[in-house]
């Protein structure tokens, strides 16, 4: 009786071949849970200047002023969202008229008193002032 023992051999190292495959799934497994993960920082997190000026929006709520979320201008339209609200130009906010839409604030008149609603009221923007450089000649042999 002849045995073919090459077929075994291949069942043995088909067993041999899982077993190792379990052992290394077993190890990462165990390497992951003791291991903890680090924190990452949320990308979409906005940054710490737009987070204080929504501390200071927050602080103008409880001082009962209108805060002036966002400013909306095209061709077709000029809006501004205050307080959660989208007006319109001319439209009205409590007692008082939207008159004026610009890129960084808002006018509301009440009666004869105009209040300039800044949409970053925390900052200041200066002009950049440009210096001309002198052009370079190039040397003629």
């Amino acid at each position: 009786m002849v045995v073919d023992m090459s077929n075994r051999y291949k069942v043995q190292a088909a067993r041999c071949k899982c077993a190792v495959a379990q052992g290394v799934a077993a190890c990462c497994l165990f390497i992951s849970v003791s291991c903890p993960a680090e924190d990452l920082i949320d990308p979409t997190r906005p940054p710490i200047g737009l987070v204080a000026s929504g501390v200071a929006a927050v602080a103008a709520v409880v001082k009962n002023e209108v805060v002036l979320q966002s400013i909306l201008i095209s061709n077709q339209r000029r809006a501004a969202i205050i307080d959660g609200v989208t007006v319109e130009l001319g439209g009205r906010v409590g007692n008082a008229r939207l008159i004026e839409i610009n890129t960084g604030f808002v006018v509301l008149k009440t009666g004869r008193v105009r209040q300039v609603v800044k949409l970053f009221p925390d900052v200041a923007v200066t002009p950049i002032q440009t210096q001309l450089m002198p052009a370079v000649r190039g040397e003629k042999k």
